[in-house]
């Protein structure tokens, strides 16, 4: 009998400035070793580029969206350790890996660690946490090695729960692991009936996010505006402004903004084209365009107005792109994941990604003492920005240029 492995993907980005502590998870560290700029460059990159083509798949339908291709690179880099034959070859090609799994490891999990490094900041005007769980049916025989290599390499701990016996329950519990680790924001990854006897294991992800500006906005200033819509019509919308000096740049009509997050090497890099541009923009997003804006961001003073918006995604199954990608045996009955399990009974059943984002200016009264003055270029003419029609939001870890988060705001109030 063949069982299935479930992939699950939680993102809860919450940029505000109160509300519930997050539990966070460190992942154990690696032994120090050289790598290069250029070699966690080569992650990096594959990462984006699997930002890009997720970001391709997502279906036409005139909607927000919000994802997070690092979170899923995370599971999938947990899989590709367990995988053998052609399902390892095609999970190398369709992760764009072409160099010896033994160095990816090592290169994602160098970049890992100084993504993360800002789980154990104690600083309120940041908390980031990264959370892996790998639950797994009790009596599983599960490969000793592969156990290790999660436990050195992504800090997971197996944990043994009744999928055959109880089912219901199973869900529950993990439901409840994952209200947990989203402050109760997503309750449900896992709906009736996903979970039955042939679940054998569910790996779920889950990323917190809760953040200040470095450069705050302020409550009395956020204002009705008017936002136009692809279809021409305008709606009215709550829009913060301030005007304060970003990294910026314009290019071929487009503008970009980077909005970085206090005590952090993280940004949320906001990319808006022309009126009647955004689709053309949209479908040639990729990790050369990224770094054809991010070589040029300089200082400037700007006159910025920016939406607030809330993203409840609906739960994005990955598995067709994957298997467009040329990830097909992981998900039928020649699946091999004998690193995981020798007997070779397991095949992928699904991939599921759900994401609730949120962006506002909370936490302005916390964080106003820490306001960047514009001093002596106070004098210098502001150059007005007003995200006020569509546009590309990215959560970038700076440093390394990663991608972490991306999406699309076509609607403030959708």
């Amino acid at each position: 009998m063949r069982y299935y492995l479930i992939v699950l993907s939680l993102l809860l980005t919450l940029i505000i400035g109160c509300g519930g502590e997050s539990t966070e998870i460190s992942v154990k560290s690696i032994d120090e070793v050289s790598i290069t700029d250029d070699q966690i460059d080569i992650v990096s990159n594959s990462n984006n580029d699997f930002s890009f083509d997720i970001y391709r798949h997502i279906e036409e339908d005139g909607r927000n969206h919000f994802l997070s291709s690092y979170s899923l690179f995370s599971m999938f880099n947990m899989l590709l350790d367990g995988a053998n034959g052609d399902t390892k070859k095609e999970m190398l090609k369709a992760g764009n890996i072409n160099i010896p799994l033994e160095n990816w490891t090592l290169y994602f999990t160098k970049l890992n660690n100084k993504i993360i490094k800002f789980l154990d900041n104690n600083n309120s005007g940041f908390k980031f946490s990264f959370a892996n769980s790998f639950w797994v049916q009790e009596g599983l025989n599960i490969e000793q090695g592969y156990i290790k290599k999660l436990e050195q390499s992504y800090g997971v701990n197996i944990q043994m729960i009744d999928f055959e016996n109880d089912s219901e329950i199973a869900r529950t519990t993990i439901n409840q692991w994952t209200s947990l680790m989203t402050d109760d924001h997503i309750r449900e990854i896992l709906a009736e009936n996903t979970v039955n006897e042939n679940s054998k294991i569910i790996m779920v992800n889950a990323m917190y996010l809760k953040a200040l500006w470095t450069k705050t906005f302020f409550h009395n200033d956020t204002k009705e505006k008017p936002f136009l819509l692809e279809n021409g019509s305008s709606i009215y919308i709550p829009m913060m402004h301030q005007i304060n000096k970003f990294r910026y740049v314009k290019k071929d009509g487009i503008q970009a903004v980077c909005m970085r997050y206090k005590d952090s090497d993280f940004g949320l890099v906001s990319f808006l084209p022309p009126v009647g541009k955004f689709q053309e923009f949209e479908s040639n997003m990729s990790n050369q365009i990224l770094d054809y804006f991010a070589s040029d961001f300089k200082w400037k003073k700007l006159d910025l107005y920016y939406p607030k918006y809330e993203i409840n995604s609906k739960s994005i199954n990955l598995k067709e792109m994957l298997i467009e990608k040329g990830m097909v045996s992981a998900f039928d009955e020649s699946a091999d994941f004998s690193g995981i399990d020798s007997d070779r009974n397991l095949q992928l059943s699904q991939i599921v990604q759900k994401i609730y984002f949120k962006i506002d200016e909370e936490g302005t009264e916390a964080a106003s003492s820490t306001a960047v003055s514009i001093g002596e270029t106070s004098a210098e003419e502001a150059t007005l920005v007003k995200f006020d029609h569509p546009f590309i939001v990215m959560i970038c870890h700076i440093p390394t240029r990663t991608v972490l988060f991306m999406g699309r705001v076509l609607n403030p109030l959708d």
